[in-house]
């Protein structure tokens, strides 16, 4: 192989393995959410959070869901008596019960149970206590009503909104924290993107207006023309430079943004951002729209309200009615007591309890109508501003999307016009000047459309921070 072939084969594999290089480093959007989801503590929070409201929601379920009971107790009496030879000495009775208990939304508990006891009298004259030890069964049925406190259900459907209201509240907030969170990373994501695009036309707009400074100066040098067009020149320059700066300093402040939502302590951007294509939103409906926000204020004033309901509940007096009914068997062994339907017995009744801090109610009671007048005005404001915000957003988002298109149309119309004054250039048929003056105008229309598109992008992100009401 010849020397040149060689140089040759050498240069081409180092080129390959810089493209490669180059391309394994470019960093997509997705990934670097990723790195965000993954690595920032307020999302992980939020999403932390999010998932455990969401669980939360359906925990008001519990309140109407059935529920077993277990219980077993032994009681041993050794107590004196006046003839401790006729009524025994010692007593041991034990106890176990299992019952399944229900609550109705409409305050009515049922409980269907299961009774065992045993009683062993221990030094009882057999005359006077013939069966010292004996074995009972009760299964049976128990239901109450309630008519005043929790009437037909009223505090009981209050903690279920209590629950559920609570539960999304604090998901609709978790969620918005989220999203507020991401929308944050992919704006940073693309003005970073945005800002690095800029840099290169910034930088090759203060290269051009250098040369026409240079070229200015050199007419005036040689008094082929007035001084006062070098030093306009040298203003354009001076413009531009500073131009360039204000971008350094804004990138490098976007730098820190973008690493410190991964986790990361510096305003060194390694990565080469991967181009993101321009996708166009769907129909927006601002009717159908509500900020995750105001609807955690709506959940929140649902909560209040049913707390509210509830210690309003709790002031009242309680009168329930009850009513139960079972079947009972005394034995001297376990399995004939186990023999149902003996002895039928049933009960009802009627039960009455009431408070007495009357007064210190009412001020709970005060307190909490003062909240709700609180949250409602909270809530009313927050439409408002939605409502300003969203057709705000709506008309930025459409002004933007028609001026970007206005933008790409002169900057291709300014790429037409520099390629074609170029071209005239290497005829002989037009100045330098001209070319660089053109360059200058092509570098202006490229900004413009670059800072229109971050715009546009960036408002369209702004979106997700609303959910449809249809979801």
């Amino acid at each position: 192989m010849r020397p040149h072939q060689c140089k040759f084969t050498a240069i081409f594999f180092v080129t390959l393995l810089l493209v490669s290089t180059a391309q394994a480093n470019e960093l997509a959007l997705s990934e670097y959410l990723e790195q965000v989801s993954r690595l920032n503590p307020a999302i992980r929070a939020a999403e932390i959070g999010q998932t455990s409201a969401k669980m939360q929601i359906n925990d008001a379920n519990l309140l109407f869901l059935p529920q077993l009971e277990l219980s077993a107790q032994r009681k041993v009496s050794e107590q004196d008596t006046y003839v401790p030879m006729l009524y025994g000495s010692k007593t041991v009775g034990e106890d176990y019960k299992i019952a399944v208990q229900e609550m109705t939304n409409f305050g009515l508990k049922g409980d269907v149970y299961y009774d065992l006891k045993s009683v062993d009298i221990t030094g009882a004259a057999p005359n006077f206590v013939p069966v010292p030890k004996y074995y009972s069964t009760e299964p049976g049925v128990e239901l109450t009503q309630s008519l005043w406190r929790n009437g037909w259900g009223a505090e009981s459907r209050a903690q279920e909104v209590l629950i559920r209201s609570g539960a999304e509240a604090n998901f609709y907030a978790e969620k918005f924290h989220y999203l507020a969170a991401v929308v944050e990373a992919k704006n940073t994501f693309l003005e970073l993107y945005f800002l690095r695009k800029a840099l290169i036309a910034l930088r090759a707009s203060r290269d051009f207006a250098g040369k026409l400074r240079d070229w200015a100066r050199a007419r005036a040098q040689n008094e082929l023309a007035d001084k006062s067009d070098f030093l306009q020149t040298e203003a354009v320059f001076e413009q531009r430079d500073l131009e360039l700066m204000k971008n350094e300093n804004d990138l490098r402040s976007t730098a820190l943004r973008f690493n410190s939502l991964r986790g990361i302590d510096s305003d060194v951007v390694s990565d080469e951002l991967a181009p993101q294509p321009l996708n166009e939103p769907v129909a927006i409906n601002k009717f159908t729209l509500s900020r995750l926000d105001t609807k955690a204020t709506e959940k929140s004033l649902a909560a209040t309200k049913a707390k509210s309901k509830m210690n309003e509940e709790s002031a009242k007096p309680t009168l329930d009615i009850f009513a139960s009914f079972a079947y009972t068997r005394n034995d001297i062994t376990l399995q004939q007591a186990e023999d149902f339907g003996q002895h039928p017995v049933y009960a009802y009744g009627v039960k009455f309890t009431t408070p007495l801090a009357f007064t210190k109610a009412d001020r709970v009671a005060n307190s909490f109508a003062k909240e709700i007048e609180s949250t409602e005005f909270k809530l009313k404001k927050q439409k408002i501003d939605e409502t300003r915000d969203l057709d705000i957003l709506i008309r930025q988002i459409g002004n933007a999307r028609d001026r970007l298109r206005l933008a790409e149309k002169i900057e291709a119309s300014q790429t037409t016009k520099l390629e074609s004054e170029r071209e005239r250039h290497r005829r002989g048929r037009t100045t330098l000047f001209q070319v660089l003056q053109f360059e200058q105008d092509h570098v202006s229309a490229q900004l413009n459309r670059i800072n229109t598109e971050l715009e546009y992008r960036t408002a369209v992100n702004q979106l997700e921070l609303y959910e449809s009401e249809t979801k």
